[in-house]
């Protein structure tokens, strides 16, 4: 398990064929590149889904990251982000990321 201060990323493929991109632990200028990598690994065809329920920060590099991956997902609905109330949620409702990327407060909720 990450520390509060550092950063683990864990892919998955569900077997909805969902990729999931689990993020722990903070994500900014230091360690956006690991998330960036991450997202660019996955194959672009398939639905991605990036859960931050364990992540306890993000800044602005990470949500231009989370952004572009949206936007170049191939299918409609290949991009969603899962974030449960508190501070990084909020930052995302701030931004007005739903208008460009499916928000869901659970894991469950998004893959359904």
């Amino acid at each position: 398990m990450a520390r509060p201060d550092e950063l683990e990323l864990a892919l998955g493929q569900h077997p909805s064929g969902a990729v999931v991109v689990r993020v722990i632990g903070e994500v900014d200028l230091a360690t956006v590149s690991e998330m960036e990598k991450a997202l660019a690994a996955s194959d672009s065809s398939q639905r991605v889904v990036v859960d931050l329920t364990e992540c306890t920060f993000l800044d602005s590099s990470a949500l231009h990251v989370l952004l572009a991956a949206a936007a170049k997902a191939e299918r409609e609905d290949g991009f969603a982000i899962v974030a449960p109330e508190g501070g990084v949620r909020r930052l995302l409702d701030i931004a007005g990321a739903d208008a460009t990327v499916p928000l869901h407060s659970t894991l469950d909720e998004a893959l359904s």
